[in-house]
């Protein structure tokens, strides 16, 4: 295997503001979002190393960097594969594998900063340049201020 895209995705009725994430749904968003990842890369690796070459590539909400409250739940399991993919793409440096993260701070839409088109257009640029632990689709900066300059109540 060349490459390993991984893009978890949150069942919605899992996904809970800050104040309602319980034990139980902190696990769900870890195991589904860190472990699955973690599970799919050892599957993968192995063959990478061995071959001198391969990609794992993770797409990350921007919850995993910006306080999004209604989003909360999510964003313990984003977090954490961020983590992850970092702390791969530097302990693969000089072995030929690449590892690193699209963030995607916008709606996954046509014609929009999110349009799938322009998000595989970054995974391509980010598989050939190999370079970068991380690449941002959208607007972070935006996403983090509060509607209408006041403070976020949700």
């Amino acid at each position: 295997m060349d490459v390993l895209e991984y893009s978890p995705a949150p069942e919605g009725d899992s996904v809970v503001d800050a104040l309602a994430i319980t034990p139980a749904n902190a696990q769900l968003h870890i195991a589904r979002t860190l472990l699955g990842a973690v599970t799919a890369v050892r599957a993968v690796l192995p063959g990478m190393l061995e071959r001198d070459s391969g990609a794992l590539l993770f797409t990350v909400g921007a919850s995993a960097t910006v306080p999004l409250p209604a989003h909360a739940s999510v964003g313990l399991g984003m977090s954490a594969l961020r983590n992850y993919a970092a702390v791969l793409h530097t302990a693969l440096q000089g072995t030929g594998v690449y590892a690193g993260a699209l963030m995607v701070a916008t709606r996954i839409q046509k014609n929009t900063s999110g349009d799938p088109d322009l998000i595989a257009d970054e995974y391509w640029t980010m598989y050939h340049e190999r370079s970068r632990s991380e690449t941002v689709v959208g607007d972070l900066q935006l996403l983090a201020s509060p509607p209408h300059g006041g403070p976020d109540r949700h």
